[in-house]
């Protein structure tokens, strides 16, 4: 679902629970929403490349291959390119083209080579999917000289916008605070999670396994001691700090609507919350604590108002589910580019989300910093491309060669290592 569309359905949640009868509200969502472009999400590459009687190799960026042909002496002699173009990017398909030349960039000479598509790449790669070509080069002109040919295989390609179906999703939601189950039945109203359990979201807990705190998740035991439900919480609007592991280990929370005057989310507030798939964080928090979403086991996506103040990767310690973090637009400290926090300048980049779906990153030429842990127990990045030729330095004392990054494997083995896991720093005119 597009984000700002998700975000409006929040939103709209957000205001139904506040102020009306003690109903439920049903919002049917029809008809369709434009997904926009966004062109820092441009990950149209080459990311495999197979040969017969040649060698060949893909461009640090990912955008061309150098290939080098043996033995062509022979009329009819050939050697063939299988290679394979992948769309990385989330929101949109994208329109490929692949161009052949020579070592200079000149179109093949006709009366030398015959080029022959024998697998041909399909114009439109859909979003998060590859296809695959295949070139055989044949000899036109034998006995000549020079049996070794040096050619390039280009790709350019340009986004095509979508659009994303929300057809009959049916979202019901309470609108009193309180405690509610699946099926939208009460289980405990507001005052009760107060007064009769003794309920403070507000405090914060320095010994969070003593028996005696009055956490949600007693709460819910107390209520459920087999705990076999579902739940959702509907926090009331007196409410303006989620305290220190508030609502942290509740089994079978799903559902949180914030209260509209919450400030403050403390550290480990919903730590080990394993059923929350989705946390919109309302305008108007300011503070969020270190750890505060940790080892929330299906915890996918989250967008943080401009209003919090800064960012910080521990957040998600341990959230190897979760695939995008967006930011919302005109945060001063950090910005959100295709789901991937870096600095609001665009230098750094701060974090990758651990789930993220994508296989082969591109780190722009413009990034001088890469995070401590950024990159640490990322699931499925396989492949790492540094644009430009620098070297760089990781704590101000291991250096990582250039040519080392030119390994895309390796570049993304040594972000993902632990123990390269603190800040990268580029070297400026190391590669110049």
């Amino acid at each position: 679902m597009n984000r700002q569309l998700r975000i409006t359905i929040i939103t709209l949640l957000l205001l139904v629970s506040v102020g009306f009868a003690a109903v439920a509200t049903n919002l049917l969502i029809n008809g369709s929403a434009t997904i926009g472009i966004n062109e820092n999400d441009m990950q149209v590459l080459f990311t495999k490349v197979e040969t017969d009687n040649a060698d060949a190799f893909i461009s640090l960026d990912g955008k061309s291959i150098e290939f080098t042909t043996y033995y062509l002496e022979n009329v009819g002699d050939q050697s063939s390119l299988t290679y394979t173009v992948t769309n990385n990017s989330s929101n949109y398909d994208a329109n490929v083209e692949v161009k052949l030349t020579d070592d200079l960039g000149n179109e093949i000479s006709s009366d030398l080579f015959t080029v022959e598509e024998t697998q041909q790449l399909p114009n439109l790669i859909e979003a998060k999917t590859n296809a695959s070509g295949i070139l055989t080069i044949t000899l036109t002109k034998g006995a000549l000289e020079d049996t070794k040919y040096k050619f390039h295989l280009t790709i350019t390609s340009s986004p095509v916008e979508r659009t994303a179906k929300a057809i009959g999703d049916d979202i019901t939601l309470p609108t009193d605070p309180g405690l509610y189950n699946q099926n939208n039945e009460l289980v405990s109203t507001w005052d009760d999670l107060i007064n009769k359990y003794s309920l403070s979201l507000t405090k914060d807990y320095t010994d969070w396994d003593d028996p005696d705190e009055r956490r949600l998740s007693n709460i819910i035991n107390t209520i459920d001691p087999h705990n076999d439900n579902l739940y959702k919480l509907i926090i009331d609007d007196s409410v303006d700090k989620i305290g220190e592991y508030a609502l942290s280990s509740v089994e079978g929370l799903t559902t949180v609507v914030f209260s509209k005057n919450i400030t403050t989310i403390g550290a480990h507030a919903f730590n080990m919350a394993d059923e929350l798939t989705e946390l919109i964080i309302p305008e108007g928090v300011t503070s969020i604590g270190e750890y505060a979403f940790s080892n929330s086991d299906r915890l996918q996506y989250i967008w943080i108002p401009k209003t919090v103040d800064g960012f910080d990767e521990t957040w998600f310690n341990g959230v190897d589910s979760i695939t995008s973090i967006e930011i919302e637009e005109g945060h001063p400290i950090v910005k959100s580019i295709d789901g991937v926090v870096y600095s609001a300048d665009g230098k750094n980049l701060i974090y990758y989300p651990e789930g993220r779906m994508n296989t082969t990153y591109v780190i722009p030429s413009d990034v001088i910093g890469i995070g401590e842990y950024a990159f640490e127990d990322v699931k499925y990045l396989t492949d790492v491309i540094f644009e430009g030729n620098n070297d760089w330095l990781v704590n101000d004392e291991i250096t990582i060669t250039a040519a080392e990054l030119s390994d895309h494997k390796r570049a993304a083995q040594l972000l993902i290592n632990e123990y390269y896991s603190d800040y990268w720093s580029k070297i400026e005119n190391s590669g110049e």
